[in-house]
């Protein structure tokens, strides 16, 4: 499992990450409930609209430094997204 910061710049990449997807979207995006991935929470920005979704999970990783962005972006029913979520946050595997 990677060593994760809870630093303050975590929360500022996240608002520059919900400015971000605000403006190259053309529905509301807010930040929602942090989600678990793989024993590690992870602040989660979602939004939908017009039939389209997007989740964006975002993390800083201390050693090796990185930042994690992980998103997914589907169109069709709101049901098939949340499937298609689940299904990608419960086999991602931290290295």
């Amino acid at each position: 499992m990677p060593t994760l910061t809870d630093d303050p710049d975590l929360d500022h990449l996240v608002e520059l990450t919900l400015d971000s997807a605000k403006a190259n979207n053309p529905f509301p995006m807010r930040l929602g409930e942090a989600r678990e991935v793989d024993g590690v929470e992870m602040p989660l920005i979602e939004g939908s609209g017009g039939g389209k979704h997007v989740t964006i999970l975002r993390s800083v990783v201390l050693d090796p430094a990185a930042t994690i962005l992980l998103e997914l972006r589907t169109t069709g029913p709101a049901s098939l997204h949340r499937e298609r979520l689940e299904s990608m946050l419960a086999t991602w595997r931290w290295r």
